[in-house]
């Protein structure tokens, strides 16, 4: 069965290959700047989450490389250059990481632990470097953090939700800018509910913060919203039923319209917008094969969606784009990556999608 953490759940079965966990990095563009003199923000830094399995074409060139001792720089683009940072020097088996973007500058949620214990933690960046990870909560729990979900709000205050596959309960954290301490909740306490996996977080200009997740044994993605410090949360639904499904994305419009991206238990990409009072559903792509793997979606700035997603077939795992311009439109994204775990979406403000 397909799953994305440390324990398997009861997926009803679907193709893919099982590839190994590469190395996670953290990647700034050039303008973030990195003089430690700079006293301004990097409001332009991005993380991107490289996950590389050394299979196929990227082993030859590695191979290639250690030969001559040039670096492999896939996917280079005329005109943009990176700076490598590392966020954090200890190590401890860091994964899941995830950035947000604040008036004071980026923030990085992931996990990490030992072998008898994960947890979550946050650093930030101050202009030069990489604040040492903050513990938001530890136990003796290797299953705890998983897949944290981060938002920065205008007042510099920091929400994180993430999963405890043990507890199988959604947990919310939260910190304000001046507090020196995180406040932890469980918003959605179904009982007996398996609910949290899969987590997005986005933050509208009101400040409200809108998730989905995973509830298993169901297979429902669950929409929240927080507004005035209260979450209401409903599954997301066609003509009032429940939609089955595996994986979905979140982005939130100015207004606080909610747009979702979802992979059904068919195989199927679908694209629905709306809010608790209800959803309208579009198809995305119903003909690629075994698709719908890790998606990840951004609005442009006309307001029209942007999805990632990862097709996992035995002969050829490929990576994909689907963008909506009145209608879908979908493109493969490298017909030569080889062996791809993870993919993430982000598009600037000129419609450039990285």
């Amino acid at each position: 069965p397909r799953h994305h953490g440390d324990r398997a759940h009861p997926l009803p079965p679907r193709s893919g290959l099982g590839v190994r966990q590469g190395l996670a990095v953290a990647l700034c563009l050039a303008s973030c700047g990195s003089s430690a003199a700079s006293s301004d923000p990097p409001v332009d830094a991005m993380v991107v989450d490289l996950a590389r399995a050394f299979d196929g074409p990227l082993a030859d060139a590695a191979d290639a490389s250690a030969a001559d001792a040039s670096p492999v720089v896939p996917f280079v683009r005329e005109g943009r250059s990176w700076q490598l940072h590392q966020v954090d020097p200890i190590g401890g088996a860091p994964i899941f990481p995830t950035l947000a973007i604040g008036p004071a500058g980026p923030a990085v949620a992931f996990r990490k632990g030992t072998p008898d214990e994960r947890y979550p933690v946050v650093s930030r960046w101050d202009g030069a470097a990489w604040s040492p990870p903050e513990t938001i909560e530890r136990e003796a729990d290797i299953f705890l953090g998983k897949r944290p979900a981060l938002v920065v709000d205008r007042d510099d205050g920091l929400h994180l939700i993430y999963y405890n596959e043990d507890a199988t309960r959604l947990r919310y954290a939260t910190r304000p800018a001046a507090a020196s301490t995180w406040t932890l909740s469980y918003p959605y306490d179904e009982p007996g509910a398996d609910a949290g996996d899969n987590a997005v977080l986005r933050i509208d200009e009101q400040g409200r913060l809108h998730g989905t997740f995973l509830r298993y044994g169901v297979y429902h993605t669950i929409y929240g919203v927080q507004e005035d410090g209260r979450w209401r949360f409903a599954p997301l639904s066609r003509d009032g039923v429940p939609v089955k499904t595996y994986e979905a994305t979140l982005a939130v419009a100015d207004d606080g319209r909610a747009h979702v991206v979802y992979a059904d238990d068919q195989e199927r990409i679908y694209y629905a917008h709306g809010g608790l009072a209800g959803w309208t559903h579009e198809p995305v792509d119903l003909e690629t094969p075994e698709i719908g793997h890790y998606l990840d979606g951004a609005l442009d700035p006309a307001g029209q969606m942007h999805v990632i997603y990862l097709q996992w077939t035995r002969d050829h795992p490929s990576v994909w784009v689907a963008r909506r311009a009145g209608s879908w439109q979908t493109e493969q994204v490298d017909t030569e990556l080889g062996i791809a775990y993870a993919a993430a979406l982000t598009v600037l403000d000129d419609g450039t999608e990285l």
